[in-house]
């Protein structure tokens, strides 16, 4: 369920952005909030199966596509020059501040709550945020005269997604296994592709010698760094919660109670108590209501 959300967020990520800047970036917003309210309400209230759930994540990380970039590019264009510094600064601080916080608040809620209240706490922002925008958001967009970049859009797609899959599954499969090194030669020729077509295209989605100015480049990197270091804190760590779990069960021994919960988040339904019901002479609990429904 984590990782549809970030496969649709990273894949989509880029080509929203473009759409936005073409087509209007308020627009792109509103669109992309009510996506995601729609399947954050679906998610809490309507769906009853995995299946389903994984579908509203998938919703959920194409809408934030929609959004991210929005807000960078109505910032950048709203705030005057000698502002816009510290309002980047202020919107790279509260993204990253809210990838860090985000897993901790939803693991007390998963403590203390049905795990529907993970998706029902963000309706009020979202409902906020699409009153507040439609009336204090300017309607912004480039002016574009170029046809759109299509093959390229396709390519960053599929490739970020790819790398990003590679990522997520490595842990388990093994960061040498053959599955783990195929896909991730297919992601980075993809990428590579990507920046081939747009080195030699007319109409450029993105033109990658912008890279090598300083100033492009390094806010760019310092960007990724943001984001990056939360979000493979999370991922690691929730795989390795799940190895040493594993292990320590293998050889007859109580997990320590934090990787429980952590493992717990990973599995279709809620288990109290240890061993798993997989153990020996251990028959299956039934599903709490903490957990997710599984199909």
């Amino acid at each position: 369920m984590v990782d549809a959300y970030s496969l649709a967020f990273a894949g989509l990520l880029f080509i929203a952005g473009n759409l936005g800047d073409r087509y209007g970036r308020k627009g792109l917003l509103q669109l992309g909030l009510a996506l995601f309210g729609a399947a954050t309400l679906y998610a809490a209230f309507g769906a009853d199966s995995s299946g389903q759930l994984i579908g509203a994540r998938l919703v959920m990380g194409a809408a934030a596509a929609m959004v991210m970039p929005a807000t960078l590019s109505i910032i950048t264009n709203i705030f005057p020059r000698e502002e816009r510094a510290r309002a980047v600064a202020a919107w790279a601080g509260i993204s990253g501040a809210g990838t860090a916080l985000g897993p901790l608040l939803s693991g007390w809620m998963l403590e203390h709550y049905s795990w529907h209240a993970v998706f029902v706490v963000n309706l009020p922002f979202i409902l906020a945020a699409l009153v507040l925008g439609y009336f204090l958001i300017p309607k912004l967009r480039s002016e574009h005269h170029a046809p759109l970049d299509v093959v390229g859009g396709l390519l960053s797609a599929t490739g970020v997604a790819t790398v990003v899959y590679t990522l997520i599954q490595a842990p388990t499969a093994g960061w040498l296994s053959p599955a783990t090194m195929l896909f991730g030669l297919v992601g980075l020729a993809l990428i590579g592709a990507f920046v081939a077509w747009e080195l030699h295209t007319e109409s450029p989605m993105l033109d990658v010698r912008l890279f090598k100015v300083p100033a492009f480049g390094v806010s760019s990197l310092s960007l990724v760094l943001v984001f990056l270091r939360p979000d493979g804190d999370v991922l690691l760590d929730e795989h390795a919660a799940a190895a040493r779990v594993r292990l320590r069960t293998a050889r007859g021994r109580r997990p320590p109670a934090a990787d429980q919960r952590r493992h717990r988040r990973r599995l279709p339904r809620c288990r109290r108590g240890w061993p798993p019901a997989s153990a020996p002479g251990r028959s299956s609990p039934p599903a709490c209501s903490r957990s997710p429904p599984a199909s």
